[in-house]
Protein backbone atom coordinates (compact mmCIF):
# COMPACT_ATOMS: atom_id res chain seq x y z
CA UNK A 1 0.00 0.00 0.00
CA UNK A 2 1.30 3.59 -1.20
CA UNK A 3 1.38 6.49 0.88
CA UNK A 4 -1.55 8.14 -0.60
CA UNK A 5 -4.02 4.87 -0.95
CA UNK A 6 -4.96 5.07 2.41
CA UNK A 7 -6.51 8.44 2.57
CA UNK A 8 -8.01 8.13 -1.33
CA UNK A 9 -9.72 4.63 -0.03
CA UNK A 10 -10.93 6.44 3.05
CA UNK A 11 -12.48 9.49 1.63
CA UNK A 12 -13.60 8.20 -1.65
CA UNK A 13 -17.32 7.09 0.38
CA UNK A 14 -17.00 10.78 1.77
CA UNK A 15 -16.71 12.03 -1.94
CA UNK A 16 -19.36 10.09 -3.37
CA UNK A 17 -21.55 11.02 -1.12
CA UNK A 18 -21.11 14.53 -0.84
CA UNK A 19 -22.02 14.26 -4.53
CA UNK A 20 -24.94 12.85 -4.16
CA UNK A 21 -26.09 15.50 -0.92
CA UNK A 22 -25.21 18.39 -4.01
CA UNK A 23 -27.11 16.15 -6.16
CA UNK A 24 -30.26 15.76 -3.85
CA UNK A 25 -30.33 19.35 -3.06
CA UNK A 26 -30.16 20.80 -6.81
CA UNK A 27 -32.85 18.28 -7.57
CA UNK A 28 -34.86 19.76 -4.38
CA UNK A 29 -34.29 23.03 -5.60
CA UNK A 30 -35.33 22.01 -9.53
CA UNK A 31 -38.73 20.37 -7.55
CA UNK A 32 -39.28 23.29 -5.53
CA UNK A 33 -39.26 25.82 -8.57
CA UNK A 34 -41.10 23.49 -10.81
CA UNK A 35 -43.73 22.99 -7.74
CA UNK A 36 -44.25 26.82 -7.60
CA UNK A 37 -44.55 26.98 -11.69
CA UNK A 38 -46.85 24.17 -11.52
CA UNK A 39 -49.11 25.92 -8.31
CA UNK A 40 -48.73 29.20 -10.63
CA UNK A 41 -50.38 27.45 -13.10
CA UNK A 42 -53.14 25.70 -11.70
CA UNK A 43 -53.99 29.33 -9.69
CA UNK A 44 -53.93 30.83 -13.19
CA UNK A 45 -56.18 28.54 -14.91
CA UNK A 46 -58.29 28.22 -11.94
CA UNK A 47 -58.71 32.08 -12.28
CA UNK A 48 -59.07 31.79 -15.97
CA UNK A 49 -62.20 29.56 -15.77
CA UNK A 50 -63.79 31.65 -12.87
CA UNK A 51 -63.70 34.37 -15.60
CA UNK A 52 -64.67 31.88 -18.43
CA UNK A 53 -67.87 30.86 -16.36
CA UNK A 54 -68.60 34.49 -14.43
CA UNK A 55 -68.70 35.93 -17.59
CA UNK A 56 -71.99 38.05 -18.48
CA UNK A 57 -74.20 35.87 -20.75
CA UNK A 58 -74.90 37.88 -24.00
CA UNK A 59 -79.13 37.81 -24.87
CA UNK A 60 -79.99 39.11 -27.79
CA UNK A 61 -83.17 41.58 -27.98
CA UNK A 62 -85.16 40.81 -31.27
CA UNK A 63 -87.26 44.13 -31.81
CA UNK A 64 -89.39 45.63 -34.57
CA UNK A 65 -89.52 48.02 -36.44
CA UNK A 66 -86.89 50.42 -36.48
CA UNK A 67 -87.47 53.37 -34.86
CA UNK A 68 -90.34 52.48 -32.99
CA UNK A 69 -91.27 52.64 -29.40
CA UNK A 70 -90.35 48.80 -28.99
CA UNK A 71 -86.72 49.47 -29.89
CA UNK A 72 -86.37 52.72 -27.07
CA UNK A 73 -88.06 49.83 -24.58
CA UNK A 74 -84.97 47.75 -26.03
CA UNK A 75 -82.37 49.76 -25.93
CA UNK A 76 -83.76 51.08 -22.05
CA UNK A 77 -83.54 47.95 -20.84
CA UNK A 78 -80.03 46.56 -22.23
CA UNK A 79 -78.72 50.05 -21.34
CA UNK A 80 -79.99 49.34 -17.63
CA UNK A 81 -78.72 45.76 -17.78
CA UNK A 82 -75.42 46.75 -18.41
CA UNK A 83 -75.36 49.28 -15.08
CA UNK A 84 -77.22 46.85 -12.97
CA UNK A 85 -76.17 43.40 -13.50
CA UNK A 86 -73.52 41.43 -14.01
CA UNK A 87 -74.50 38.35 -15.08
CA UNK A 88 -76.40 39.53 -18.64
CA UNK A 89 -75.78 41.94 -21.50
CA UNK A 90 -78.41 42.59 -24.10
CA UNK A 91 -77.38 42.69 -27.52
CA UNK A 92 -80.63 44.88 -29.46
CA UNK A 93 -81.26 43.30 -33.03
CA UNK A 94 -83.69 45.30 -35.01
CA UNK A 95 -85.96 43.57 -37.85
CA UNK A 96 -88.26 44.73 -40.43
CA UNK A 97 -91.36 43.51 -38.79
CA UNK A 98 -92.97 41.85 -35.52
CA UNK A 99 -93.48 39.00 -37.17
CA UNK A 100 -89.84 38.90 -38.03
CA UNK A 101 -88.39 39.22 -35.02
CA UNK A 102 -90.19 36.79 -33.08
CA UNK A 103 -89.42 34.71 -36.28
CA UNK A 104 -85.62 35.12 -35.26
CA UNK A 105 -86.86 34.10 -31.56
CA UNK A 106 -88.19 31.21 -33.07
CA UNK A 107 -85.20 29.94 -34.83
CA UNK A 108 -82.94 30.64 -31.83
CA UNK A 109 -81.01 33.39 -32.85
CA UNK A 110 -82.69 35.77 -30.20
CA UNK A 111 -83.28 35.10 -27.08
CA UNK A 112 -85.50 37.83 -26.11
CA UNK A 113 -88.44 39.01 -27.98
CA UNK A 114 -92.04 40.83 -27.77
CA UNK A 115 -94.62 38.67 -28.75
CA UNK A 116 -98.47 39.87 -28.96
CA UNK A 117 -100.70 36.91 -27.65
CA UNK A 118 -102.78 36.96 -30.97
CA UNK A 119 -99.64 35.65 -32.72
CA UNK A 120 -98.24 32.25 -33.08
CA UNK A 121 -96.42 31.92 -29.99
CA UNK A 122 -93.17 29.71 -30.27
CA UNK A 123 -93.10 26.80 -28.01
CA UNK A 124 -89.70 27.74 -26.21
CA UNK A 125 -91.09 31.31 -25.34
CA UNK A 126 -91.86 32.02 -21.79
CA UNK A 127 -93.50 35.28 -20.32
CA UNK A 128 -90.85 37.57 -18.71
CA UNK A 129 -93.01 40.80 -18.32
CA UNK A 130 -96.73 41.53 -19.67
CA UNK A 131 -95.40 45.32 -21.66
CA UNK A 132 -99.03 46.28 -22.46
CA UNK A 133 -102.86 45.50 -23.36
CA UNK A 134 -103.87 46.21 -26.77
CA UNK A 135 -108.31 46.72 -26.78
CA UNK A 136 -110.31 46.19 -29.64
CA UNK A 137 -111.98 49.72 -30.66
CA UNK A 138 -114.84 49.71 -32.94
CA UNK A 139 -116.35 53.12 -33.52
CA UNK A 140 -119.35 53.95 -35.80
CA UNK A 141 -120.65 57.68 -36.46
CA UNK A 142 -123.24 59.11 -34.06
CA UNK A 143 -126.28 58.87 -36.63
CA UNK A 144 -127.70 56.95 -37.45
CA UNK A 145 -126.34 54.93 -34.02
CA UNK A 146 -124.76 51.17 -34.86
CA UNK A 147 -126.53 48.94 -32.30
CA UNK A 148 -124.54 46.07 -32.69
CA UNK A 149 -121.09 43.74 -34.14
CA UNK A 150 -124.30 41.99 -36.63
CA UNK A 151 -125.45 45.50 -38.20
CA UNK A 152 -121.88 45.29 -40.17
CA UNK A 153 -122.68 42.87 -42.00
CA UNK A 154 -122.60 43.86 -45.98
CA UNK A 155 -121.49 47.16 -44.93
CA UNK A 156 -117.79 49.44 -45.11
CA UNK A 157 -115.17 48.72 -42.81
CA UNK A 158 -112.11 51.10 -42.22
CA UNK A 159 -109.38 49.73 -40.18
CA UNK A 160 -107.03 52.34 -38.56
CA UNK A 161 -103.34 50.95 -38.23
CA UNK A 162 -100.38 50.39 -40.33
CA UNK A 163 -99.52 46.78 -38.31
CA UNK A 164 -100.00 43.84 -40.70
CA UNK A 165 -101.27 41.63 -37.38
CA UNK A 166 -104.15 44.26 -37.11
CA UNK A 167 -105.95 43.73 -40.03
CA UNK A 168 -105.60 39.83 -40.12
CA UNK A 169 -106.62 40.04 -36.00
CA UNK A 170 -110.07 42.16 -37.26
CA UNK A 171 -110.56 39.41 -40.33
CA UNK A 172 -110.65 36.19 -37.80
CA UNK A 173 -112.92 38.51 -35.48
CA UNK A 174 -115.40 39.61 -38.12
CA UNK A 175 -114.94 35.94 -39.76
CA UNK A 176 -115.43 34.10 -36.34
CA UNK A 177 -119.18 35.49 -36.12
CA UNK A 178 -119.87 35.05 -40.02
CA UNK A 179 -119.97 38.85 -40.73
CA UNK A 180 -119.43 39.21 -44.39
CA UNK A 181 -118.32 42.70 -44.73
CA UNK A 182 -118.44 44.58 -47.94
CA UNK A 183 -115.53 43.88 -49.95
CA UNK A 184 -112.29 44.32 -48.44
CA UNK A 185 -111.48 45.18 -45.13
CA UNK A 186 -110.97 49.33 -45.90
CA UNK A 187 -107.28 50.07 -43.95
CA UNK A 188 -106.18 53.45 -43.18
CA UNK A 189 -102.65 54.51 -42.08
CA UNK A 190 -103.66 58.24 -41.36
CA UNK A 191 -103.74 59.24 -37.98
CA UNK A 192 -106.73 61.77 -38.80
CA UNK A 193 -109.94 59.84 -37.38
CA UNK A 194 -112.31 62.78 -37.41
CA UNK A 195 -112.86 62.64 -41.49
CA UNK A 196 -113.52 58.98 -41.24
CA UNK A 197 -116.97 59.35 -39.18
CA UNK A 198 -118.43 62.36 -41.85
CA UNK A 199 -121.28 61.57 -43.87
CA UNK A 200 -120.63 58.88 -46.91
CA UNK A 201 -117.74 57.26 -44.73
CA UNK A 202 -117.61 53.55 -43.53
CA UNK A 203 -120.04 52.10 -41.03
CA UNK A 204 -117.45 51.71 -38.76
CA UNK A 205 -114.08 52.48 -37.69
CA UNK A 206 -111.97 49.74 -35.73
CA UNK A 207 -108.48 50.11 -34.53
CA UNK A 208 -106.22 48.00 -32.08
CA UNK A 209 -105.22 50.54 -29.24
CA UNK A 210 -102.66 50.44 -27.09
CA UNK A 211 -103.97 51.17 -23.39
CA UNK A 212 -100.49 53.13 -22.91
CA UNK A 213 -100.92 55.23 -25.92
CA UNK A 214 -105.15 55.50 -25.01
CA UNK A 215 -104.04 57.35 -21.99
CA UNK A 216 -102.85 60.48 -24.04
CA UNK A 217 -104.34 60.30 -27.11
CA UNK A 218 -105.84 62.63 -28.40
CA UNK A 219 -107.21 61.43 -32.38
CA UNK A 220 -110.39 60.43 -30.26
CA UNK A 221 -110.85 62.90 -28.56
CA UNK A 222 -110.39 65.37 -31.59
CA UNK A 223 -112.90 62.92 -33.45
CA UNK A 224 -115.58 62.76 -30.42
CA UNK A 225 -115.65 66.87 -30.73
CA UNK A 226 -116.94 66.62 -34.25
CA UNK A 227 -118.69 64.87 -35.97
CA UNK A 228 -118.51 62.68 -32.56
CA UNK A 229 -119.21 58.88 -32.65
CA UNK A 230 -120.00 56.07 -30.42
CA UNK A 231 -118.44 52.84 -29.32
CA UNK A 232 -120.06 49.93 -30.50
CA UNK A 233 -120.14 47.09 -27.62
CA UNK A 234 -118.56 43.36 -28.59
CA UNK A 235 -121.59 41.22 -27.96
CA UNK A 236 -120.71 38.00 -26.96
CA UNK A 237 -117.06 38.84 -26.07
CA UNK A 238 -116.97 35.82 -24.04
CA UNK A 239 -117.70 33.34 -26.44
CA UNK A 240 -114.95 34.50 -28.36
CA UNK A 241 -112.34 34.26 -26.33
CA UNK A 242 -112.66 30.49 -27.49
CA UNK A 243 -112.63 30.99 -30.86
CA UNK A 244 -110.17 33.26 -31.22
CA UNK A 245 -107.00 32.03 -28.83
CA UNK A 246 -104.90 34.98 -27.12
CA UNK A 247 -108.25 37.22 -27.17
CA UNK A 248 -109.88 37.93 -23.82
CA UNK A 249 -112.79 40.01 -23.07
CA UNK A 250 -111.89 43.39 -21.46
CA UNK A 251 -114.12 46.45 -20.93
CA UNK A 252 -112.95 49.64 -22.49
CA UNK A 253 -113.71 52.02 -19.39
CA UNK A 254 -115.41 54.57 -19.16
CA UNK A 255 -114.29 58.40 -20.62
CA UNK A 256 -110.80 56.32 -21.82
CA UNK A 257 -111.46 57.54 -25.78
CA UNK A 258 -112.36 61.19 -24.78
CA UNK A 259 -113.95 63.12 -21.31
CA UNK A 260 -115.96 65.70 -23.16
CA UNK A 261 -118.13 64.44 -24.42
CA UNK A 262 -117.41 61.30 -22.23
CA UNK A 263 -116.90 58.13 -24.81
CA UNK A 264 -117.75 55.45 -23.63
CA UNK A 265 -120.33 56.88 -21.10
CA UNK A 266 -120.02 53.45 -19.53
CA UNK A 267 -118.04 51.03 -20.07
CA UNK A 268 -117.98 48.85 -22.96
CA UNK A 269 -116.94 45.20 -23.20
CA UNK A 270 -114.83 43.94 -26.35
CA UNK A 271 -111.23 42.27 -27.05
CA UNK A 272 -108.21 42.59 -25.37
CA UNK A 273 -104.86 41.00 -26.41
CA UNK A 274 -101.96 40.94 -24.29
CA UNK A 275 -98.06 42.44 -25.25
CA UNK A 276 -95.68 40.36 -23.36
CA UNK A 277 -91.93 40.50 -23.27
CA UNK A 278 -91.10 36.41 -24.05
CA UNK A 279 -87.42 34.93 -23.16
CA UNK A 280 -86.54 31.40 -24.00
CA UNK A 281 -87.03 28.65 -21.84
CA UNK A 282 -83.69 27.25 -21.23
CA UNK A 283 -82.20 30.89 -20.16
CA UNK A 284 -81.32 30.03 -16.53
CA UNK A 285 -84.07 31.13 -13.64
CA UNK A 286 -80.38 32.76 -11.95
CA UNK A 287 -80.16 35.39 -15.15
CA UNK A 288 -83.82 35.51 -15.40
CA UNK A 289 -85.09 36.07 -11.71
CA UNK A 290 -82.36 38.82 -11.61
CA UNK A 291 -83.71 40.02 -15.35
CA UNK A 292 -87.20 39.79 -14.10
CA UNK A 293 -86.67 42.19 -10.73
CA UNK A 294 -84.78 44.61 -12.79
CA UNK A 295 -87.59 45.01 -15.17
CA UNK A 296 -90.33 44.92 -12.58
CA UNK A 297 -88.20 47.40 -10.38
CA UNK A 298 -87.81 50.07 -12.77
CA UNK A 299 -91.29 49.87 -14.94
CA UNK A 300 -91.85 53.44 -14.46
CA UNK A 301 -88.12 54.40 -16.18
CA UNK A 302 -88.77 51.63 -18.73
CA UNK A 303 -92.46 52.46 -20.04
CA UNK A 304 -92.74 55.55 -22.59
CA UNK A 305 -95.88 57.49 -21.20
CA UNK A 306 -98.64 57.40 -24.33
CA UNK A 307 -96.77 54.74 -26.30
CA UNK A 308 -95.63 51.60 -25.05
CA UNK A 309 -95.03 49.98 -22.11
CA UNK A 310 -96.31 52.75 -19.72
CA UNK A 311 -97.58 50.28 -17.23
CA UNK A 312 -95.71 46.86 -17.36
CA UNK A 313 -96.88 44.11 -14.86
CA UNK A 314 -95.80 40.90 -13.39
CA UNK A 315 -96.88 37.90 -15.87
CA UNK A 316 -99.06 35.54 -14.70
CA UNK A 317 -97.73 32.74 -13.01
CA UNK A 318 -100.59 30.48 -13.58
CA UNK A 319 -100.48 27.09 -15.05
CA UNK A 320 -103.13 28.04 -17.26
CA UNK A 321 -101.89 30.98 -18.37
CA UNK A 322 -101.59 31.71 -22.55
CA UNK A 323 -98.14 31.97 -22.53
CA UNK A 324 -95.94 30.07 -19.31
CA UNK A 325 -94.30 32.75 -17.05
CA UNK A 326 -90.77 31.42 -16.78
CA UNK A 327 -89.95 29.97 -13.70
CA UNK A 328 -87.32 32.52 -12.78
CA UNK A 329 -90.05 35.09 -13.55
CA UNK A 330 -92.15 33.08 -11.58
CA UNK A 331 -90.02 32.86 -8.23
CA UNK A 332 -89.38 36.10 -8.55
CA UNK A 333 -93.18 37.37 -8.63
CA UNK A 334 -94.19 34.65 -6.00
CA UNK A 335 -90.90 35.37 -3.81
CA UNK A 336 -89.11 32.15 -3.62
CA UNK A 337 -85.92 33.23 -6.09
CA UNK A 338 -83.06 31.26 -3.92
CA UNK A 339 -79.87 32.39 -3.46
CA UNK A 340 -77.16 30.65 -4.91
CA UNK A 341 -76.06 28.57 -1.23
CA UNK A 342 -79.86 28.02 -1.19
CA UNK A 343 -80.06 26.35 -4.80
CA UNK A 344 -76.43 24.88 -4.47
CA UNK A 345 -76.06 24.22 -0.91
CA UNK A 346 -75.68 20.69 -0.94
CA UNK A 347 -73.77 20.84 -3.63
CA UNK A 348 -71.14 22.93 -2.13
CA UNK A 349 -70.88 20.69 0.65
CA UNK A 350 -70.44 17.72 -0.96
CA UNK A 351 -67.83 19.98 -3.43
CA UNK A 352 -65.66 20.86 -0.37
CA UNK A 353 -65.70 17.22 0.98
CA UNK A 354 -64.65 15.90 -2.95
CA UNK A 355 -62.22 19.01 -2.91
CA UNK A 356 -60.44 17.74 0.53
CA UNK A 357 -59.97 14.17 -0.48
CA UNK A 358 -58.55 15.18 -3.69
CA UNK A 359 -56.13 17.37 -2.27
CA UNK A 360 -54.95 15.67 0.28
CA UNK A 361 -54.42 12.63 -2.70
CA UNK A 362 -52.75 14.87 -5.00
CA UNK A 363 -50.47 16.06 -2.04
CA UNK A 364 -49.85 12.82 -0.91
CA UNK A 365 -49.52 11.72 -4.72
CA UNK A 366 -46.83 14.65 -5.38
CA UNK A 367 -44.72 13.71 -2.40
CA UNK A 368 -44.50 10.18 -3.19
CA UNK A 369 -42.94 11.33 -6.90
CA UNK A 370 -41.02 14.38 -6.53
CA UNK A 371 -39.78 14.04 -2.78
CA UNK A 372 -35.42 13.24 -3.12
CA UNK A 373 -35.00 10.97 -0.59
CA UNK A 374 -32.10 12.79 2.01
CA UNK A 375 -29.22 11.38 2.75
CA UNK A 376 -29.06 10.19 6.42
CA UNK A 377 -26.43 11.73 9.07
CA UNK A 378 -25.72 8.35 9.88
CA UNK A 379 -24.27 7.37 6.36
CA UNK A 380 -21.66 10.10 6.47
CA UNK A 381 -20.75 9.05 10.03
CA UNK A 382 -19.49 5.60 8.39
CA UNK A 383 -17.49 8.07 6.11
CA UNK A 384 -15.84 9.78 9.25
CA UNK A 385 -15.29 5.91 10.80
CA UNK A 386 -13.39 5.74 7.58
CA UNK A 387 -11.33 8.87 7.97
CA UNK A 388 -10.56 8.28 11.28
CA UNK A 389 -8.88 4.81 10.13
CA UNK A 390 -6.92 6.25 7.91
CA UNK A 391 -5.45 8.84 10.64
CA UNK A 392 -4.66 6.18 12.81
CA UNK A 393 -2.13 4.70 9.81
CA UNK A 394 -1.23 8.36 8.80
CA UNK A 395 2.34 8.62 8.25
CA UNK A 396 3.36 12.48 8.02
CA UNK A 397 1.96 15.67 9.79
CA UNK A 398 0.81 16.52 5.36
CA UNK A 399 -1.49 12.84 5.67
CA UNK A 400 -2.93 14.69 8.87
CA UNK A 401 -3.66 18.13 7.69
CA UNK A 402 -5.18 16.59 4.58
CA UNK A 403 -7.48 14.51 6.86
CA UNK A 404 -8.56 17.21 8.77
CA UNK A 405 -8.93 18.87 6.11
CA UNK A 406 -11.67 16.24 4.83
CA UNK A 407 -13.22 16.37 8.07
CA UNK A 408 -14.04 19.76 8.04
CA UNK A 409 -15.74 19.22 4.51
CA UNK A 410 -17.70 16.04 5.40
CA UNK A 411 -19.03 18.75 8.49
CA UNK A 412 -19.49 21.59 6.10
CA UNK A 413 -21.36 19.57 3.78
CA UNK A 414 -23.28 17.85 6.29
CA UNK A 415 -24.55 21.14 8.12
CA UNK A 416 -25.84 22.66 4.60
CA UNK A 417 -27.56 19.75 4.20
CA UNK A 418 -29.42 19.71 7.02
CA UNK A 419 -30.79 23.00 6.34
CA UNK A 420 -31.96 22.44 2.56
CA UNK A 421 -32.95 19.09 3.27
CA UNK A 422 -31.07 17.02 1.24
CA UNK A 423 -29.46 15.50 5.00
CA UNK A 424 -31.68 14.07 7.44
CA UNK A 425 -31.03 14.08 11.10
CA UNK A 426 -31.14 10.07 10.98
CA UNK A 427 -28.00 9.29 13.19
CA UNK A 428 -26.58 12.79 13.71
CA UNK A 429 -25.96 11.90 17.26
CA UNK A 430 -23.34 9.00 15.99
CA UNK A 431 -22.13 11.39 13.15
CA UNK A 432 -21.40 13.97 16.10
CA UNK A 433 -19.55 11.57 18.00
CA UNK A 434 -17.48 10.48 15.34
CA UNK A 435 -16.43 13.38 14.31
CA UNK A 436 -15.37 14.82 17.47
CA UNK A 437 -13.56 11.23 18.23
CA UNK A 438 -11.47 11.75 14.64
CA UNK A 439 -11.00 15.18 15.80
CA UNK A 440 -9.21 14.16 18.75
CA UNK A 441 -7.30 11.11 17.02
CA UNK A 442 -6.15 14.01 14.82
CA UNK A 443 -4.31 16.31 17.84
CA UNK A 444 -3.29 12.95 19.25
CA UNK A 445 -1.79 12.08 15.81
CA UNK A 446 -0.50 15.73 15.37
CA UNK A 447 1.54 15.39 18.67
CA UNK A 448 2.49 11.48 18.41
CA UNK A 449 4.16 12.57 14.72
CA UNK A 450 5.83 15.85 15.81
CA UNK A 451 7.33 14.20 18.60
CA UNK A 452 8.69 11.87 16.14
CA UNK A 453 6.86 8.62 17.93
CA UNK A 454 5.06 5.72 16.32
CA UNK A 455 3.75 3.95 18.55
CA UNK A 456 0.66 5.69 18.45
CA UNK A 457 -0.12 4.50 15.06
CA UNK A 458 0.84 0.91 15.68
CA UNK A 459 -0.90 0.68 18.74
Amino acid sequence: MTHGEPQHQAFETARTLMAATAQARARNRRQKLLFALITIAITLAGLAAVRYFARPVTLVFAVAPAGGPEQAFAEKLAGLVAQQSWRARLRVSVEETPALALARFAQGKADLAIARTDMRIPSQARALALLDHVALVIAAPKSPKLRSIAALANKRVALVGADPRDAAFVRRFFEAQDIALAGELDIRTTDALAPLFEPGGPAAVVALERRSRLVKDRRWEAAAQKPGFDLVAVGGAKALERRMPGAKQEAIEAGALAAAPRIPAEDVDSLELEELLVIRAKIASSIVSPLAELILENREGLGQEGAFAAAIEAPDVEKDARVLAHPGAADYVNGEVQTIFDRYGDLFYIGATVASIVGSTFVALYTAFTRVQPVSASQLAQSILDATRDIRIARDLQAVAHAEGELDAILEETLEGLRDGSVSTEGFDGFRLAYERARDLATRRRAELEAGGGLFAQG
